[in-house]
């Protein structure tokens, strides 16, 4: 059995359609809606799943983004894994506008085959890829005085409170969507609720769900199982909302993409409708997946 958090913000209805597509009723999905959507839609939402007994409903957060509500809304569910004591073999973090693009079968064999592995973007820091090789996400004191993110952005800068950096912590970005194995899922719940003063030490950190689980379990016993790969399709800058003329490359983009980032149907309905089509034909009449895996690795952190 694998286990799914969504973290939503918008649409959903689309949301729901992503809760169908992972089979809720063979796995575990823990629902996050941030508490701004409308309670109309929301509600809408949980009835229109409620014959999933699966399908659970996280206690809901108002998550800005650049802040540490995202991971709070994260390591909620997380906690609820723990003490159900649920037995599965995988969690995959995924937003409310991802979908698979793999059949469940596939992505379940895909993981089954790498049972002892989990997968997570990550690169070390200082990294060219980020402003100033990312270091003033964690070096400068970041306010949370606003919620909005670039507000206190703009006045950390003015301010510059520099901060006194954990002893012997190296620091990682990354992603922030991964795929964990239960020793990793157990290990960060672990971690949390006996390192309080790490936590709170991230809450003034600039969008610290691109650093908070990377930097945890790099510097943990488990760094040498993380596969450097979040198996995700996602197309840069943006990153991008994908449209129908965008489904062939995503249903050639390899064996270990497992899910796309981003759809909305708002935007183009229709290439999820390809999609879902594909994927419930896979193994049967449909054409196999294949292709060149595309190196896609970027950091998510401008957009949701």
């Amino acid at each position: 059995m694998l286990v799914y958090i969504i973290l939503a913000h918008k649409n959903m209805k689309q949301v729901a359609r992503l809760v169908r597509s992972i089979e809720p009723h063979r796995n575990v999905i823990l629902v996050h809606v941030d508490v701004r959507v409308n309670d109309a839609e929301y509600n809408f939402m949980k009835s229109d799943l409620k014959e999933y007994s699966n399908v659970r409903f996280v206690r809901r957060r108002k998550c800005n983004w650049g802040k540490f509500d995202l991971v709070n809304a994260t390591l909620d569910s997380i906690r609820i894994i723990t003490e159900e004591r649920l037995s599965f073999s995988f969690c995959n973090l995924l937003s409310g506008q991802d979908f698979p693009i793999k059949s469940a079968k596939h992505i379940e064999r895909f993981l089954n085959k790498h049972a002892d592995k989990s997968f997570m973007d990550y690169f070390s820091l200082p990294c060219d890829c980020w402003n100033n090789g990312g270091t003033d996400r964690y070096k400068t004191y970041h306010f949370n005085l606003f919620s909005n993110a670039r507000i206190d952005e703009r006045i950390s800068k003015i301010i510059k409170i520099k901060r006194r950096v954990p002893a012997g912590i190296s620091f990682f970005g990354g992603s922030q969507w991964w795929t964990l194995n239960k020793d990793a899922v157990e290990f960060i719940d672990f971690a949390v609720s006996h390192r309080s003063k790490f936590v709170k030490w991230f809450h003034n950190v600039f969008i610290p769900d691109e650093m908070f689980f990377q930097t945890l379990l790099m510097n943990s016993e488990l760094s040498e199982s993380i596969v450097n790969d979040n198996l995700r399709y996602i197309v840069w800058p943006g990153p991008k909302v994908f449209r129908k003329e965008d489904t062939r490359a995503l249903l050639d983009s390899g064996q270990s993409k497992l899910f796309g980032r981003k759809f909305d149907e708002d935007v183009d309905s229709s290439a999820l409708n390809i999609i879902e089509t594909h994927i419930r034909g896979y193994g049967q009449s449909g054409p196999q997946f294949g292709g060149q895996t595309r190196d896609n690795r970027s950091s998510e952190g401008r957009t949701r």
